[in-house]
């Protein structure tokens, strides 16, 4: 193998970005090492095959938490993808920021560049959102997002029962408000998983 530039440990999501981001450079050697296989298998492109990843624990690291005395002193699986794509192959595919209140919170703790104000233009950058267009979305990044084309019964019954309890509805729980109630936006893509192996 001839001289890298760079040698990245871990073809997960940041793994891929980074690879991406320097492979840019057409004079720079980028290799990109994952402990897991390609993500071949079509159980990792179909959305709802992450069900059937879990069942296989091919792969994941197959890691359990600690003992947890809440849990009765037990442990539980957490899935975290050993593939290329890592956590992003085999995850339930939901796509949420988070709240820019946390944001707000680690940049007020000190962490500067990390309010959600100093995040927001790259959050836009990353991604290609396929609802309306807002100020806090992007439109032509490499992260597909999409919201549920035809939610469930089962949750649109979840939503109308939190609608009567009083919480918000929110028609974008990735834009200016994160509280409220609504579907989860998804990384799929015309049918497909956009896992960050897809992205980047």
């Amino acid at each position: 193998m001839e001289d890298a530039d760079y040698v990245i440990l871990g073809g997960g999501s940041a793994g891929c970005v980074l690879a991406a981001r320097l492979s840019e450079d057409p004079a720079v050697k980028v290799v990109l090492l994952e402990a897991g296989p390609w993500d071949r298998n079509p159980w990792i492109h179909i959305p709802m095959g992450f069900a059937r990843l879990y069942v296989t624990r091919k792969y994941d690291w197959n890691y359990q938490t600690e003992a947890e005395p809440e849990l009765g002193g037990r442990s539980v699986y957490w899935p975290r993808g050993r593939v290329i794509g890592g956590s992003g192959s085999v995850n339930g595919l939901v796509f949420l920021r988070g709240s820019p209140r946390d944001y707000d919170r680690w940049a007020q703790s000190g962490a500067r560049g990390w309010s959600h104000e100093d995040c927001l233009p790259y959050f836009r950058k990353l991604e290609t959102f396929a609802g309306d267009a807002s100020d806090y979305r992007g439109k032509d990044g490499p992260v597909r997002v999409g919201e549920v084309p035809d939610p469930s019964p089962g949750c649109r019954a979840f939503v109308a029962a939190c609608e009567q309890l009083g919480f918000a509805r929110n028609k974008d729980n990735n834009g200016e408000w994160f509280e409220g109630v609504a579907p989860n936006q998804l990384n799929v893509y015309k049918g497909r998983r956009w896992s960050p192996a897809v992205a980047y």
